[in-house]
């Protein structure tokens, strides 16, 4: 290489400077410059370094878009598990109310069916009762039938003649004047 050829050239400027007396100028004899064998292997030394420059940028993207899916993933189950925590309290405060709900269903119905109890007992006293006072109306009406038929038999003997000729004599006798009694007196 051409910059390392003129620093070494440099540096031995720079030596031969301080070495050479003032008097004396003596020169080495020039000789065949060595020719640099190792080019191939710079070469090939560069080149792997490219490759692992490449392949150090492609693992390192393939790291980050690995990263990336990971970060994702990790989100998806972060989100996944606060989902199922948040379901979890909706549905246990849906079961709560549910509870409650059908505690006071319960109390209602122990309620409707007491008070549905004492309606039945009360209907049926009401029941007994009217059928009571259905007998009892029947049995008064049969006997004030019994009793009209009574009055009209009663009202036909008196209407007969031989009573009103009897009436005719024993409600004069009432009528007649009749001495004082011991209590008037």
């Amino acid at each position: 290489p051409e910059k390392a050829k003129n620093m070494l050239a440099a540096f031995l400027s720079m030596v031969k400077a301080k070495q050479e007396p003032a008097g004396l100028s003596y020169q080495a004899p020039e000789a065949n410059a060595y020719e640099f064998q190792s080019g191939s292997i710079i070469d090939v030394l560069k080149k792997l370094k490219d490759e692992f420059t490449t392949k150090l940028s492609e693992c390192q993207k393939e790291e980050m878009n690995s990263k990336h899916a990971y970060d994702m993933i990790i989100q998806d189950l972060t989100d996944s598990i606060e989902n199922g925590e948040t379901d979890i309290e909706e549905k246990k405060a849906e079961a709560n109310s549910k509870v409650e709900e059908a505690a006071k269903k319960k109390k209602d119905l122990l309620a409707v069916t007491s008070v549905k109890a004492e309606n039945e007992k009360l209907l049926e006293a009401t029941k007994t009762e009217c059928s009571q006072k259905t007998l009892s109306y029947e049995e008064k009406q049969k006997l004030r039938s019994e009793e009209i038929k009574a009055i009209a038999k009663a009202i036909e003997i008196l209407s007969s003649p031989e009573v009103l000729e009897n009436a005719d004599m024993y409600l004069n006798l009432g009528q007649q004047k009749m001495a004082p009694s011991l209590a008037q007196v």
